[in-house]
């Protein structure tokens, strides 16, 4: 009841009534995960971002399988910029439920902003096979592959998100810039012309 009741007034924008709420029903229930959860939302609306690392500390001594818990610490880890901490709270979300799309998403997500690309290929490719329509991961592993060098196979991935998704400006803007790459301007050529025609102060195309 605590719990609806806070997320009745975090709807309304009431952030600190609503703690107050969550941290009731934390009282009553010390393992409701949903509450810690909840919390944090909250006072990460608030900007308190201390409080929010604490609450999911409170939550993970309450309940250690908490595989949400993990992956919610390793994103506020990783905003801060603790990326050994924040990968290895990914890491510890995804032993826990190996089928946690977000955790195995963030955590590729890392890889690749850290430079790991062989290891972000990997965990990119291993989101797809659960999740085979999902245009960001595909993407992102296209970057990936083009960062390693493989232009020919980030190329494949990205007509594979043109296939699905031809106005997807991302993947038109890294096909333009992987046929450029390869050498076939004239192909790169007319996409480039129309992205900038599109969005002239776009830095991208």
């Amino acid at each position: 009841a605590w719990n609806n009741r806070g997320e009745a007034e975090r709807a309304q924008g009431a952030h600190r009534v609503a703690i107050a709420s969550y941290q009731r029903a934390q009282a009553l229930a010390p393992r409701y995960e949903a509450a810690y959860l909840h919390e944090a939302e909250s006072q990460r609306a608030l900007g308190d971002i201390p409080a929010a690392s604490d609450c999911f500390a409170r939550l993970l001594a309450a309940l250690p399988s908490s595989a949400a818990g993990h992956n919610n610490l390793a994103n506020l880890l990783r905003e801060q910029g603790q990326l050994e901490q924040a990968l290895a709270h990914y890491d510890q979300a995804l032993r826990l439920d190996p089928g946690l799309v977000a955790a195995a998403t963030n955590r590729a997500h890392l890889l690749l902003a850290t430079g790991l690309t062989a290891q972000a290929e990997e965990a990119f490719a291993s989101v797809l096979v659960q999740r085979p329509f999902d245009l960001a991961t595909r993407h992102a592993l296209a970057v990936a592959l083009a960062q390693s060098g493989k232009l020919q196979q980030a190329r494949d991935e990205v007509a594979r998100c043109l296939a699905q998704s031809p106005t997807f400006r991302d993947a038109r803007t890294l096909s333009a810039r992987l046929d450029w790459a390869l050498g076939e301007l004239e192909r790169a050529k007319p996409e480039l012309l129309d992205l900038i025609a599109e969005d002239p102060l776009d830095t991208a195309a």
